[in-house]
């Protein structure tokens, strides 16, 4: 199991995505900004990494920014869309 806190997210302004480095592979959430919206496009973890938590702290992390950064969100990703919905303090950014 991995230890979440040991994970570092890192935003790559230039790739537009949020990721932590998993060894070999990335876990990534991509989104685009474009007047005032940030739109998440894809969140994506390598299987061998799934179901702990990793997508969840990408997507926190992200729409943290977000709202530091005064952005509507724009859940295009289904992910997010549901991470949204799960927890009420950041529906205020829809």
């Amino acid at each position: 199991m991995i230890d979440l806190d040991r994970l570092d997210v890192v935003h790559n302004v230039a790739e537009n995505q949020f990721e932590i480095a998993l060894g070999e592979e990335t876990a990534v959430v991509r989104y685009t900004i474009h007047q005032g919206k940030m739109s998440f496009l894809h969140t994506g973890v390598p299987v061998a990494y799934r179901n702990q938590g990793i997508a969840a702290k990408l997507v926190q992390t992200s729409l943290d920014y977000a709202r530091d950064q005064k952005l509507q969100v724009v859940p295009l990703c289904s992910y997010v869309a549901e991470f949204v919905q799960a927890f009420p303090d950041y529906q205020q950014l829809l």
